[in-house]
């Protein structure tokens, strides 16, 4: 029976060979694969654009949000300082002087990894205004590494208090120190991450909604089954963006886009301020 089948599918194909030409053959094969090639790619381009429309929707929406949101407002006044190779060291001086005087500060990183650019953001919180300082890491010896570092081993002496939005790891810490910093020094730091603080400040200040599914009779907890607009996040494991946490706290928009915006310190300086008056 074998030798049938076989005789069988080589008579078929010598019909098929006596009765078309293989040149005619060989374009209906094309066709039919150019077709289907045309067709896949239409698939393809037609999910994309639908992906990319419902993109469009959705930061169209986020948009039209923020357009009712007001400019971000700094608790108190401010003044900023960008440090890079070319400053002077008189100005770093200065912010030591000041620096020392200060017990409280807030500190923000900034990695371009386009151009493998590494900044740091640091508040000086004190009592009547702030003080901005951006400084840009870069390669190589510079005169101002000791006072730089100088400026770092008391931000991050054990003796101060230094404000920032996530945990520490999440910090690409190794771009904090220089020559003679020691990364132990800012571990053992008064370190306080305002984010997990904020989020219960905020779901025990902003409850449920009466008729929202997730309220619960001992707990404000976010959930999947919450409806408040008001709570945006519903999973408990959700961690608030700055971003969010001062457009919902204080209905002001803060720009994402800006490398060298000085508010992202300013930012989490007012949350801190706002979870801990009476």
């Amino acid at each position: 029976m074998l030798t049938m089948a076989c005789f069988n599918m080589d008579a078929y194909l010598q019909w098929i060979y006596m009765n078309y030409n293989p040149f005619i053959i060989l374009i209906i094969f094309t066709v039919v694969l150019s077709l289907w090639s045309n067709f896949y790619y239409i698939h393809k381009i037609k999910s994309l654009t639908q992906k990319l429309n419902k993109e469009f929707f959705k930061n169209n929406e986020i948009k039209q949000n923020k357009i009712t949101l007001s400019d971000f407002m700094p608790f108190k006044p401010y003044q900023s300082f960008y440090i890079n190779q070319a400053t002077s060291p008189i100005t770093l001086d200065e912010l030591i002087i000041e620096a020392k005087r200060t017990y409280k500060f807030t500190i923000y990183p900034y990695d371009d990894m386009l151009l493998d650019m590494h900044y740091l953001q640091i508040e000086l919180v004190q009592e009547s205004s702030s003080i901005i300082i951006l400084i840009e890491f870069f390669s190589g010896y510079n005169v101002l590494f000791p006072q730089i570092e100088e400026l770092f081993s008391i931000v991050f002496h054990a003796s101060k208090m230094i404000q920032i939005w996530g945990e520490l790891s999440s910090y690409r810490v190794e771009y904090l120190f220089y020559h003679n910093h020691n990364e132990d020094d800012t571990i053992k730091s008064h370190i306080v991450n305002i984010q997990p603080a904020f989020k219960r400040w905020y779901n025990s200040t902003f409850v449920h909604n009466a008729n929202c599914g997730q309220l619960l009779d001992f707990s404000n907890t976010d959930g999947p089954l919450c409806s408040c607009s008001h709570r945006p996040y519903k999973c408990r494991n959700d961690e608030w963006s700055i971003e969010d946490a001062i457009a919902y706290t204080f209905y002001e928009i803060l720009d994402d886009n800006k490398i060298y915006d000085p508010h992202r310190c300013l930012a989490i300086t007012k949350l801190s301020i706002a979870i801990h008056e009476k």
